[in-house]
Formats: C-alpha cells, structure tokens, sequence
C-alpha cells in the first residue's frame, strides 16, 4: 500500500502511516518535528520525499520584530525555550560569540586567548559555552560554563569530547551564547529567563521563524530493508554537549548520536537525500549495521562528522578504551576478528558529496570507521573539512576499501594527521613482553582483512595525504595520486605501498618494528625519504621506485638507497607528465577519474588545487645548532611533530650527546625532544638557548622531553 504525510502531521502520526504502508511519499514542506520520528522493527518499507521535502529539528513561531539599536531588533518569546539556532526565511542565525567570527578559513572562524576573560566580565556568565581547540590541536575540546565560584573564578563542566585529554589550547578559543557578545550581523542572543530574543542584522528579518532545538530527526531500531529517497533533513540542535565515549584507543571520542540514526539494522539504503545544517553528527550507524547503502546524497554545512560507522567495544577482543595507558599485556591473544554482532559490516558510501563539514566540532571527518568491516567508500568527492576526510580508527576488523575518492582541502583546523588518516591501536600495540613476531601475529588477528586505499586523488596541505599512523597493519595503498603531503607509514605490520605518485613530495616511514613485512615498491617520489626513528632494516622490501629529479641523464637513486639501505634497482631521472600527473613514458598508468560521478553532484563541487610537478635538487635537512657538546636541531616539520607528539613546531630534538656529560647521565638520550625548559614552552632552538643563558652555574634544569618509545618523561639535571 501507498499513503503520503504531509507537514501538518505529528511524529506519532507519521509514524502510524509508515507502519501501516510498504511505501510513504512525503509532501512538500518543512516538517518540524517536536521529537524524533521512531522507526521500530520495520520490514520492507519505502520512505519517499517529494522536491521540497525537509524534516527539521525546528520549532515554528510568529514574532513581531521591533528597532532596539543601530543593526539590533527585538522580540518576545515565552521563556524557557531551547533555542541552539535561528533561522528567519532562508537566514541563518548563530549564537552571539566572542571574538566574532571574521574569517572563515581561521580556526573556528577566529579566536580570542582571552575568551574567558571576556566571559568572566559578562553579567551571566552561565549562559556562555566554551569552544576551544586541544592542546595539541588534535581536535577539539567544549565546556558549559556553569557560574562563578566563591573567588569569582569561571566553574567549567566538559572537556570529554577527546581520547587524549591534555586540556585546552591557550590561543585557540572563544565563549558564545552571551548577551554581550552579541554586535555582529548574523547572530543571535535568546534569554531563557526572560523570552527576550535579539538578533544582530542589516534589516528586520521576516517574522515567521524558526528556533533550533531538536538535535535527532530520524532514529531506526530493528529495522530491515527500509529505502529512504529523496529527503532533505535539516536545522538540528548540535550535540557537543551530550554525552561521549572512547573509540577504542584511537584520538577519538564520539557521541553515539546522529540527525539520522540506525542500530540493529540490515540492508538499509539512503539515495538521493540531502542533509544539511546539522548540528550532530548527520548519519550515524550503530552496532550492528549490514549491507547498508548510502549513494547519490549531498552532506554540507554540518556541525560534526557526516557519515559514521561505529561498532561496539563488545565486538572487540581486548577493547581498551585509554590510549596513553601503561604497558599491558593483553588478556586473550588467540581470539581471532570479531567476538559478536555488534559491528557494521558490508556497508557501502559511493557517489556522495561531502563538504563543509566540522563548523563546531574538530575531532569530526566525512567518513569515520570504527570496529567495523569491509566498508566501501568509492566516487566521493570530500573536500573542506578541520580534520581528515576518511578516517579509519582501528584496525579492527579491516577489508575496507576507499577508492576513486577526490579528497582535498583537509586538516584545515587541527594538526598531526592526514586527509587519509588510520589508527590501529590495537591488543598489540604497546603491549608489555612480545617480540615483534608476536606483535604482527596479534596485530593481524584484529586487522584479520586487508584494507585498500586504491586509485584515490588526495590533497592535504597541512599534513600528509595519506597517513597510517600507530599500529596501522594488514593495508594494500596502490595506484593513488598524493598531490601534497606525500605517504606516511608509522609503526604497524604489512601494509604495501605501490604504483603510487607522491607529488612535491614523498614516503614517510616512522618508528617501524623489526621484521615489520612493509613493503614499499615501484612508487614515485619528488623528494628524498624523510624516516624518524627507523631501524637498520626497514621491513620486507623498498626497491624499483622512481625518483624525479630536476636535470640530469637517469642515474641510480643514490639518495634513496643511502636513507633506506636498500633501493638496488630505483631510478632517479627528470620526468615529464601528462595534464593528469600521469608520467609520458607509460609508467603509472591510471584511469584519472576521481569523485562523484552525478553530473548535479559534481557541479555542487569544488575544484581540487593540482601544483605542477616540482623537483627540488636538494632537500634541507634543517639547521642543527650545539650547547657544550650536545647537537640539537628545531622541531621543523610536521613529521617531527608528530613522531614526537608535540604541541605545534615547539621545542627542539637532541640528536647526539656524549655519554660523561650531565645530561646523560641523569637520562637524556639521543632522538629525543626536549618541549619544556623548567617548565616554559620551547619556542625553538634560540628560546632554548635563551633559556640556559640565564641560568647561574649549578642551577637546577628540568627538561620536559617526549620519547618515541617512552612517551612523555621529565629529566632533572642541572648547568655545567
């Protein structure tokens, strides 16, 4: 049977409709939902959105607007209202902030250190929420602002939104929801207490709006083969509030929520549906989740991560939840890959456009995959986004496959990561008493599937294109083109790297085990490998790859064979390329179709920024620079940064001393990074020796130093 809903109706009307009809047409209009429509153990359903269908998490009103000030209007509402947004016609309006959002391509729209300071001084600071950015930049952190304390001090409740909790970043912050905050066109001010409603605009806006409240549209439970087309949800309440919870031992931590949630579901598909302004998390499948399908849709301006597979730790063999945890060794190490149904499986995203994603929340991505399997991410073009656009948290369980995907303009807002970016922090990984042979066998009884990362064009400016970080194993990286950031592999099992073109850049391997089995062969690279921290022989096989070189007749590649001790048989040899980056002499042959295939979807896009090719003759190892007799160098690149994990470019690299001297003796060692001098933040190399300077003869120093082994560590020593 057939029946259609229109705007007029209740949830729980729509709801019985769809019960009761194998196929429901929604009508044109906003439906406004007062709560979530409830979809409980439905079979075989299609829910139909005609052009101009929305569900929204809105409330409707009618206010007469009245002149309060220069660009300042007024209404009356009743109080107690939630109202996380405004929309008037077809403008939106944002919560008044401080420092006001003045330039969209600054973190959070721009920032203020004393944002506190400037919450402190308002009348009710209790209105006020707390945006800021980790310490480190790995994503973000948020706090409700709850009152003053007896000594006048703001009372702050939050900051769980991250897997790495090491407080707020210093600069990278603002407050909003403040009545004094509010001076800028665009935004808003509701105070609950009265009803006064006041927004910052040119002209009075129309006098039917709408207050953003609901943060849930659609929640599925139970459900099986239900078909959604045609759709546009839209308006919800963000949730950086709501509760939070650890993915495993990855950076993240995730609110199991979503605009449009699916728990316990099979064979669910979404296809040519539009989700926009959202505050949550847009779709978000939990648990089990099977052959679900998500094709043809447009996700933009969204307040957190659009499209989430997530299992559940009960899935997991050894699911430790603290990333930073002491060394352990894990109770089981013979379960082999998942240990119950509570994992999306077989699930596809292709042919979608993901955009403009993470407006409030950082630690965010296009897709996030999360003890989960074989999930397919094809013919997406993702672009504009604070942090990676695929992000892969675990290696549990593998066999996903992310290909033909257009990534580009990632890691706009955050540090340490890629536009490709993997976890695989698994029972292995710091785990206390195993050699490496047992390791990778560990390893790979979580990743039990081989990931592929094929055929991708992939962008990254402010990290690296593709970045496998700690414990990544079991990968397949073949035929992709990196335009920026180059590939990097940190310490893991088994991943091969071939036929891949690394532009303006190159391979970065850090910290790998022993007898890792990496492979890395028949690639292109535009400059010299830039290892950290790497043993004498770096896994399987690093051989037959391609070094392009500005002038010159072919040659060896002499500069890779010095760095990676192997490379027999690489060349190095300028080389010419095609308008599709493809070298003209036939090598690295790809088909040069990225991105979303819809000819609607496409013209949605963005252009992703291609550089021509650029080799450089020389590569600059960094300036090095000696207290006594011990040689230290800048924390220069980002590789540095996050093999020794950082804040930013701050501190600097010990990268020889002698054994008679102090600091030796009392534990400091070679390729280790010195952030703190007596507790103040090195600035690099000068600030360092700054810092000595002023020292008298036999004064105490306290070096806060970071160990690729050992983690984070103080070394008391003192001046000579």
């Amino acid at each position: 049977m057939r029946a259609t809903v229109t705007p007029a109706q209740t949830a729980g009307e729509i709801e019985q409709v769809i019960r009761q009809n194998e196929t429901t047409v929604f009508a044109p209009g906003r439906y406004c939902l007062e709560r979530p429509l409830r979809l409980l153990g439905l079979q075989s359903r299609t829910l139909l959105g005609e052009p101009g269908a929305a569900l929204c998490g809105a409330r409707p009103a009618r206010v007469r607007w009245e002149a309060r000030g220069e660009n300042l209007y007024g209404a009356r509402l009743a109080p107690g209202l939630a109202a996380d947004g405004l929309r008037a016609g077809e403008v939106s309006f944002r919560p008044a902030r401080y420092p006001h959002a003045s330039d969209p391509n600054a973190i959070f729209g721009g920032t203020a250190a004393d944002a506190l300071e400037f919450a402190a001084s308002c009348a009710h600071p209790e209105d006020g929420v707390l945006h800021a950015m980790h310490a480190h930049l790995w994503g973000d952190v948020h706090y409700q602002i709850t009152g003053r304390g007896a000594d006048g001090a703001l009372a702050l409740c939050g900051g769980w939104q991250n897997n790495r909790p090491m407080g707020m970043h210093r600069e990278y912050r603002f407050v909003e929801n403040l009545r004094e905050a509010l001076g800028a066109p665009g935004e808003f001010f509701y105070d609950r207490r009265t009803g006064e409603l006041l927004v910052c605009a040119l002209e009075a806006p129309g006098e039917e709006i709408h207050l953003i409240s609901q943060p849930y549209l659609v929640e599925m439970r139970d459900c099986r083969n239900v078909r959604w087309e045609g759709l546009v949800f839209e308006d919800s309440a963000r949730t950086f509030l709501a509760p939070y919870e650890p993915l495993l031992r990855s950076d993240w931590c995730i609110h199991r929520g979503g605009a449009v949630f699916a728990e316990n579901v099979a064979d669910i598909a979404l296809h040519g549906c539009e989700f926009r302004r959202l505050g949550s998390n847009a779709l978000f499948f939990s648990g089990n989740a099977a052959r679900c399908t998500v094709s043809e849709c447009y996700f933009h301006d969204l307040a957190a991560s659009a499209i989430c597979f997530v299992g559940k730790p009960s899935c997991v063999s050894f699911p430790c939840p603290t990333v930073d945890a002491p060394e352990f060794f894990p109770p089981d190490v013979e379960s082999v890959g998942p240990q119950s149904e509570e994992y999306a499986r077989d699930c596809a995203v292709e042919n979608c456009l993901i955009r403009d994603i993470g407006q409030v929340e950082k630690q965010t991505a296009c897709v996030e995959i999360a003890m989960s399997a074989r999930i397919r991410v094809a013919r997406c073009t993702l672009h504009t986004c604070p942090r990676a656009a695929i992000n892969i948290g675990d290696g549990t369980f593998g066999g996903h496959c992310i290909e033909g995907n257009d990534i580009f303009d990632t890691v706009r807002e955050t540090g340490d990561h890629g536009s490709i970016n993997g976890w695989g922090r698994d029972r292995f990984w710091h785990a206390h008493g195993l050699n490496s042979a047992q390791m990778r066998d560990l390893a790979l009884r979580d990743a039990v599937e081989t990931t592929v990362l094929r055929q991708n064009r992939v962008r990254c400016d402010h990290g690296w294109d593709i970045d496998l970080d700690d414990g990544c194993s079991n990968y397949l990286v073949e035929d992709n083109l990196c335009l920026a950031g180059g590939l990097k592999f940190r310490e893991g099992f088994c991943r091969i790297a071939r036929g891949n073109r690394l532009i303006n850049n190159t391979f970065h391997p850090h910290v790998w085990f022993e007898n890792s089995g990496d492979v890395f062969e028949g690639n292109l690279v535009m400059r010299p490998y830039l290892p950290i921290g790497m043993p004498e022989r770096w896994g399987e096989r690093v051989d037959g790859n391609l070094l392009a070189i500005a002038s010159g007749p072919e040659r060896p590649a002499a500069e890779l064979a010095r760095l990676s001790g192997q490379d027999e048989s690489s060349i190095a040899r300028p080389v010419a390329f095609d308008e599709n980056l493809q070298p003209l002499d036939g090598r690295f042959q790809q088909n040069g179709a990225y991105g979303v295939t819809s000819a609607h979807l496409r013209a949605l896009a963005a252009a992703c920024p291609v550089d021509a090719p650029t080799p450089l003759p020389d590569w600059d190892k960094g300036k090095t620079w000696r207290l006594n007799d011990i040689v230290f160098k800048g924390i220069d690149n980002d590789g540095e940064m996050s093999a020794f994990a950082t804040p930013g470019h701050h501190g600097v690299l010990i990268l020889s001393l002698p054994p008679h001297c102090p600091w030796y003796i009392n534990g400091l060692r070679e390729n280790t990074a010195v952030v703190t001098f007596n507790g103040t933040l090195i600035d690099g190399p000068e600030h360092f020796l700054h810092l000595y300077a002023d020292l008298g003869a036999g004064a105490e120093i306290r070096l806060g130093t970071r160990n690729m082994l050992n983690g984070a560590a103080e070394v008391r020593t003192h001046k000579e």
